[in-house]
């Protein structure tokens, strides 16, 4: 009798991957077409009311504000976080599968650190997987980073001179996605983060967990067994 076997640990962990980029997918078609939308009411709007063109010019800068910051910022942002979601969940449970699966004396949970170095160290010291080597690692660092500085910080470099500084070699690793605006010494200067950014941590966390199950010998294909 053949049987299926499909790692659930995969399966989900890519589940949650192929979700988010959907979800990035969906805001990029959807935000030119609102645009659009929202551009042409007011227009509409300045036309039956008669408008001078001070008031138009006053409307319509808003409508710039909200489509060239403010969503694309939020959108952004809520992407990020999310991808850091993921990291830090399925880095867990990928190294709590393992320690079921190999029947390792010791939790992850028993470790100390944040999830993602617990896990880290889990998988290093235990699992003997040394995934602070990978390629990926650094990425998945930045991301948590950026992370904490939306989420603590929303997006602002902040008053710490230490902080601003490990903040501002993140975005010199990544230049063609990530901005600062303000000087260096402005705790308010705030992190432009663009979707293309999003998109190109997306692949490189999927690459990366394609390369820890492989290294763990979790299958990331549907296995039949006789």
């Amino acid at each position: 009798m053949t049987r299926i076997h499909l790692e659930m640990i995969v399966f989900h962990t890519f589940g949650w991957l192929f979700a988010v980029r959907e979800f990035l997918e969906e805001v990029e078609k959807a935000l030119p077409e609102a645009e659009r939308r929202e551009r042409e009411a007011l227009a509409r709007l300045a036309r039956q009311q008669d408008w001078d063109e001070s008031d138009y010019g006053a409307a319509r800068s808003e409508v710039d504000a909200k489509f060239e910051h403010w969503i694309p910022r939020v959108a952004s942002y809520s992407l990020l976080t999310m991808l850091q979601m993921v990291i830090e969940t399925q880095l867990a449970a990928t190294a709590k599968h393992l320690r079921e699966l190999h029947r390792f004396p010791l939790k992850p949970n028993e470790l100390r650190g944040d999830p993602v170095e617990r896990s880290k160290v889990y998988f290093t010291k235990v699992a003997s997987l040394p995934i602070g080597s990978d390629p990926g690692w650094q990425v998945l660092q930045d991301i948590g980073s950026l992370r904490d500085v939306i989420v603590h910080r929303r997006g602002a470099q902040g008053p710490d001179e230490k902080a601003r500084k490990e903040l501002r070699s993140i975005v010199a690793r990544y230049p063609a996605g990530l901005i600062i605006h303000g000087k260096p010494d402005d705790s308010e200067a705030e992190l432009e983060l663009s979707l293309e950014q999003c998109k190109s941590f997306l692949r490189d966390v999927e690459s990366f967990f394609e390369r820890l199950f492989d290294a763990a010998g979790l299958p990331r294909e549907v296995v039949f067994e006789q």
